[in-house]
């Protein structure tokens, strides 16, 4: 009878460990769901703006504020090449 109530102890305890083990392996997973939508989201922007980029020779009415939300940094080479540096550090080369 002890024993049983020992045992019964333990296995409360143990329980208790692997509820709270779940709840918080629960949370991060809800969290890594939360990154993937936002980054998805920001890869659908970036492919945009690519679009953008390749359909257009020149710089025609874009929103500055979609370029400044995308993009972290762009390099100007000598010959006018561009290399759009994103803030998921992707990187694109544009053709002068």
């Amino acid at each position: 009878m002890i024993h049983d109530r020992v045992r019964s102890r333990i296995f409360k305890k143990d329980y208790e460990a692997l509820l709270a083990e779940h709840a918080r392996l629960g949370e991060k997973i809800q969290a890594i769901a939360e990154q993937k939508k936002d980054k998805a989201e920001r890869r659908r922007r970036i492919e945009i703006f690519l679009h953008m980029l390749e359909e257009q020779k020149e710089f025609t009415g874009f929103e500055l504020g979609m370029l400044v939300a995308l993009v972290d940094k762009v390099i100007v080479q000598r010959n006018g090449s561009m290399e759009f540096c994103f803030k998921n550090e992707m990187k694109c080369e544009h053709p002068q």
